[in-house]
């Protein structure tokens, strides 16, 4: 049974030409892809597609082979044989990189008898379905309850200071000396920096060196961007690069600024067990408390566990966390029967999407997506005041170029007149103050 009738089909051959004015090698390359997974196995098991098959197939010696590889995500084998050619036996140009379609043989690949043919009934037929096809509700063993209502078609009215339309909320990351990395003995590199490449197993001094450009430039860069516009801004610090950085700590406090617990390090709640986070959180306060002069009000994980926003209530100084990326306002939720107070952040406009293949190609991107928003916010259709989240990392935001793009937002926003700066905390208070737990507006925001 051939390729075409049994599932499988392959899809094309390229005879890649490599050639200059004398005779070079050529290499063909066979390109085989399936459709149906279980033939794919099948084959793949039984060795029916191998390298002597092909080389045979085509008419090639064995030494000719060059490579093989097979591909389970893409359900594919890949043949490279290579062979000497005169010049002009493939084609009359004289250069690098040209292809050449070769007619495609019908590869015949023995049919599995356990395996049923596209027109044979399937032999799963009549067996117990899998119910988590038919689901409805969340189950109550995997941690909080999702909360997908919110406020519906009537949020609630805050009146921000000024009678602002938006309050603008900047969150500097600081994160820098606290990632992991081979020097504090985590035997592994961090990722997110300029180049998507990731070196595992040993030392990478580049991505180190990129975070140091956060710590011993960016920083500064953003302050003074800051400074110069007059604003205060919340830094999600982790308190393990605050206090490395003693003088980053004094320039917060002087500046006013807010510091919300971005964790002990940077690392992901869920990689810890419930004692280590509590015992994270723990150390968190305890370390900013001493390097800022008072403790942190807010909290946000890098990432967090099931357990982080139980264990950030059940430490009992926080005000609010930040675990969430689900609204444009505040919203009160219950947790083990307490009020808890949640300012959403963003994923959005946040300067990670620099080093993320989805994300923004240049500062340009950046200032057109915060202008966008903003403008949107302003105007929403229904005149009601709501709070836009920035999300920055000096090692990205720090850089001349986007640190451009940054303070080009701020003289745009600042130029409508009817927008607040300000820090996270403020907005906690403000909103704790006009909507508080349990009043009808705060009720809005159901589950």
């Amino acid at each position: 049974m051939s390729a075409t009738t049994n599932g499988a089909r392959a899809l094309r051959e390229l005879a890649c030409v490599v050639r200059s004015k004398n005779a070079k090698p050529y290499r063909i390359t066979l390109d085989v892809f399936f459709d149906d997974r279980r033939v794919f196995e099948y084959v793949k098991a039984t060795g029916a597609l191998n390298e002597d098959a092909v080389a045979a197939l085509y008419g090639f010696d064995r030494k000719e082979l060059r490579s093989s590889f097979v591909s389970d995500e893409a359900m594919a084998f890949k043949f490279t044989f290579r062979r000497p050619v005169t010049q002009g036996a493939v084609g009359d140009s004289d250069v690098y990189g040209a292809q050449q379609h070769v007619p495609l043989l019908d590869l015949e690949i023995p049919w599995a008898p356990e395996l049923p043919r596209r027109d044979e009934p399937d032999p799963t037929e009549g067996e117990e379905m899998n119910e988590q096809f038919f689901a409805r509700i969340d189950r109550d063993d995997q941690g909080l309850p999702r909360e997908l209502l919110g406020y519906g078609e009537h949020p609630p009215r805050v009146q921000w200071e000024g009678d602002a339309k938006v309050a603008i909320q900047i969150v500097v990351n600081y994160e820098e000396g606290s990632e992991k990395s081979f020097p504090m003995g985590d035997g592994e590199n961090d990722a997110f920096h300029e180049i998507p490449f990731k070196l595992d197993g040993i030392r990478d001094m580049a991505v180190e060196s990129v975070y140091e450009y956060g710590s011993r430039v960016g920083i500064w860069r953003l302050f003074r961007v800051f400074g110069s516009a007059g604003i205060p801004v919340t830094i999600f610090g982790t308190a393990v690069a605050l206090e490395r950085n003693p003088a980053v700590a004094q320039k917060i406090v002087e500046r006013a600024d807010e510091v919300a617990a971005h964790g002990f390090r940077w690392t992901n709640g869920f990689e810890m067990t419930r004692e280590e986070e509590r015992e994270a959180i723990r150390l968190t306060v305890e370390s900013i408390t001493k390097s800022i002069g008072t403790r942190p009000l807010g909290w946000y994980s890098r990432e967090m566990s099931v357990n982080t926003r139980e264990l950030v209530v059940e430490e009992g100084g926080f005000l609010y966390d930040s675990e969430c990326y689900s609204d444009d306002l505040p919203y009160w939720t219950k947790v083990n029967g307490k009020d808890h107070l949640v300012v959403p952040y963003t994923l959005v406009v946040n300067d990670i999407r620099y080093v993320l293949p989805q994300g923004f190609s240049s500062p340009e991107d950046f200032f057109l997506f915060a202008k966008a928003t903003l403008d949107r916010l302003r105007d929403d259709g229904d005149d009601l005041p709501r709070m836009m989240s920035i999300g920055l990392h000096p090692r990205f935001s720090g850089n001349p170029a986007r640190a451009d793009a940054l303070a080009r937002f701020i003289e745009y926003a600042q130029g409508t007149d009817d927008v607040w700066f300000t820090r996270r905390i403020d907005i906690a208070n403000t909103f704790r103050e006009q909507i508080p737990a349990g009043s009808e507006a705060a009720a809005a925001a159901v589950t």
